[in-house]
């Protein structure tokens, strides 16, 4: 355990307390860093190149995904099946335990590689399972959570939700999108609208303002869209 470091958040200069798992504690803030804020994302990334028969040499930034397992602790299972989420929609949605930092991991996108059963994760959001979380938000998105986005469902209704699993809950009736926030690139919802009658939008309760906001911006495109307002977010109010 290194003790006596300078915090990375607050301007204490010894009361940060690094262990021996990568995971920290500032006795100053009470704030608590899990271990894969650091190890995975700042010391632990590695590139390689990823050479395919039919494209040219590119580096590639690889998570270490050897903690992950598709094995999901009891706590986490509880969560997703809280919001009464099949197994068969669990296991088809890539959805793994991180057995190093302790939380849920939901893949949005995937490296394109030439060894399909070697894939590399790009875009990939963490939901922590970790005693002193609660003094941070639960949720990590790792990667450019705007550059790209997963398409849950095959209707011709596209609802724009915040979150995977009130994605994989409206896929079971429409087509979903999750936004991992509240922002949204219309460059990307412009290059698929035409596959869509309508872009309707999802958030939670508490963002009604950005769910006209953005609803309004698709009708100014020219899209049908329309807000959907609720007492609960999508993962909760679908059955």
């Amino acid at each position: 355990m290194n003790k006596h470091q300078a915090c990375p958040k607050c301007p204490s200069s010894d009361a940060y307390w690094e262990y021996e798992d990568g995971h920290g504690f500032c006795f100053s803030c009470n704030t608590y860093f899990p271990a894969t804020l650091k190890a995975r994302i700042q010391k632990s990334l590695v590139l390689r190149d990823a050479v395919c028969p039919t494209t040219s040499s590119s580096s590639t930034t690889v998570i270490d995904t050897s903690g992950w397992t598709r094995h999901l602790r009891a706590d986490a299972l509880a969560w997703l099946l809280k919001y009464r989420l099949t197994s068969d929609e669990i296991k088809n949605n890539d959805i793994f335990w991180d057995t190093e930092s302790q939380s849920l991991v939901f893949v949005i996108a995937w490296f394109p590689t030439c060894d399909v059963h070697n894939k590399t994760p790009n875009i990939f959001i963490s939901r922590f399972f970790r005693p002193l979380l609660d003094k941070l938000p639960k949720y990590l998105t790792t990667g450019p959570k705007t550059s790209f986005y997963k398409i849950f469902g095959s209707s011709k209704r596209l609802i724009l939700v915040e979150d995977v699993v009130s994605a994989i809950k409206v896929a079971r009736t429409d087509s979903a999108i999750p936004l991992l926030g509240t922002s949204v690139n219309y460059s990307l919802i412009l290059k698929i609208k035409d596959n869509y009658d309508r872009i309707d939008v999802w958030l939670d309760p508490d963002k009604r303002k950005e769910s006209l906001a953005i609803s309004l911006q698709l009708n100014q495109y020219g899209i049908k869209s329309t807000p959907i307002f609720s007492q609960n977010d999508p993962k909760t109010d679908i059955q």
